[in-house]
């Protein structure tokens, strides 16, 4: 998603060819502006399931690496973890089997600070 302001008519197909535009307003941005932005996007295309609280970020700072997102709305964790792992990482935290918090203290013993097995 590369615009808050345009309206989503449902999931991108796959395969997904284009790349994401450099102007697009979640470059740059922090998890938490990122959380706004997708709000915003929500509010815009209500016809779309967006989770806001559970989210992953992919930007040019990742490498082999994923930074999953989670806001209780009492605190607000993330972790880097491997790529590979992101999707079903978030499919527990949506089902409470994990957290972002547990995960996070696993990833800052590893010597690049990423999850990448649990």
């Amino acid at each position: 998603m590369d615009a808050v302001d345009n309206r989503y008519e449902g999931p991108s197909e796959r395969p997904v060819r284009q790349g994401s535009s450099a102007d697009s307003p979640f470059v740059g941005k922090s998890p938490q502006e990122c959380q706004t932005l997708l709000e915003e996007l929500q509010g815009n295309s209500p016809q779309l399931d967006i989770d806001t609280r559970f989210f992953a970020i992919l930007d040019n700072r990742s490498d082999d690496s994923v930074l999953l997102v989670d806001d209780d709305n009492e605190d607000f964790g993330t972790v880097k973890v491997a790529f590979e792992l992101a999707m079903e990482l978030l499919m527990c935290y949506v089902s409470g089997h994990r957290s972002v918090k547990e995960d996070d203290e696993s990833a800052k013993c590893a010597d690049d600070g990423v999850l990448r097995d649990y």
